[in-house]
């Protein structure tokens, strides 16, 4: 009986022109530590998709943060979760007034766009709370990664929230607590989930198919019939590798829903562009500084 084995995908094209060459990381199904990988897996998302998060999804999150440890149990914070754009319109537009010498833009901008905000505040008359608070925010991060969600801290809103005390006051804080933490929830731009379950890639020439939900940046390959794969890896998920090609009509013909200039053209500019002429690199563009 063959064990089914997995590679874990980054975001990674590999096109005639562009390709993005990132180490896979392997996973086996038995023996590993789902807590340890879903740790060292998590990382900062600052462009999302337009899509709202589910409330489900969102009531686990925010009952895996409430149950993180606080001094004397206190649970010396208060959350506000915001995944309402008209809402969230309104806060912004207090903040902007709160903050006249700041461009309105910039103040939007600092949200990253996701579609969903965590506001977290602290009590100041406990000495701990923003240690409290440091650990439910860590609390929600890792559980909305294991859920397939991304998430960033930003710390610019905290201060213009702060700024604007009629910004607070509509968030529902209760007078005296100060916001500390701000969290952007969503789903990445990246390999789109509409995939999931639908297309293959190329790992070593040979197409394997894509397993279970693609998770923003992380998808799961079923290369059971490649004995030789391992981490560090080259996965092809659009372009030629060896004699197979994936391309972006295969791509939007299998999903459905896609032209094929749709699935060009929705590769974000969080992906660099590394350009090829007769097998070797002549550019690198990348529209995204290193963080």
């Amino acid at each position: 009986m063959k064990t089914l084995k997995t590679i874990l995908a980054g975001l990674c094209i590999a096109a005639a022109a562009t390709s993005c060459n990132q180490a896979a990381q392997t996973v086996e199904n038995e023996g590993g530590n789902a807590v340890i990988e879903n740790i060292m897996a998590r990382r900062s998302i600052r462009k999302y998709e337009a899509e709202t998060v589910e409330r489900e999804t969102l009531n686990s999150i925010m009952e895996c943060g409430i149950n993180a440890p606080s001094g004397m149990n206190k649970q010396s914070w208060e959350v506000r979760v915001v995944d309402n754009p008209q809402v969230m319109e309104e806060v912004i537009g207090l903040m902007a007034a709160g903050n006249p010498d700041v461009d309105p833009n910039a103040i939007r901008g600092c949200f990253r766009g996701a579609p969903v905000m965590v506001f977290i505040a602290n009590d100041p008359a406990y000495d701990f709370s923003v240690i409290d608070c440091g650990l439910l925010s860590e609390n929600i991060m890792l559980s909305a990664w294991s859920l397939g969600v991304g998430s960033v801290c930003l710390g610019s809103p905290v201060r213009f929230l702060n700024n604007a005390p009629e910004a607070v006051s509509r968030l529902g804080f209760t007078e005296g607590y100060t916001p500390v933490i701000c969290i952007g929830l969503g789903y990445a731009d990246g390999y789109s989930r509409l995939n999931s379950g639908k297309i293959s890639v190329l790992v070593g020439g040979i197409k394997c198919p894509v397993v279970g939900n693609i998770c923003m940046d992380q998808c799961m390959v079923d290369v059971t019939d490649i004995p030789e794969a391992n981490q560090g890896d080259v996965v092809t998920l659009l372009g030629r590798d060896g004699g197979e090609v994936i391309s972006a009509e295969e791509i939007g013909a299998t999903v459905g829903n896609s032209f094929h200039y749709e699935v060009v053209c929705d590769i974000s500019k969080r992906v660099p562009r590394i350009y090829y002429r007769d097998g070797k690199i002549v550019e690198i563009v990348s529209f995204l500084p290193r963080e």
